[in-house]
């Protein structure tokens, strides 16, 4: 849960990509990050990135 954390806070403060982030948050694969993104948060990570962006 800590590098899904990490990840919301880089998808909010910066404009990397989605598998720049994954990498930067310690997951292996852009496949697993989407997988335990959406078991945590109930979204993938674009979907998390554009409730951001119209909030």
């Amino acid at each position: 849960m800590v590098r899904i954390g990490n990840s919301c806070k880089l998808i909010a403060e910066t404009d990397q990509q989605i598998s720049e982030l994954a990498n930067a948050s310690g997951f292996n694969s852009l496949s697993n990050f989407n997988k335990f993104f959406k078991m945590a948060k109930g979204i993938t990570p674009k979907e998390y990135e554009k409730m951001l962006v119209n909030s």
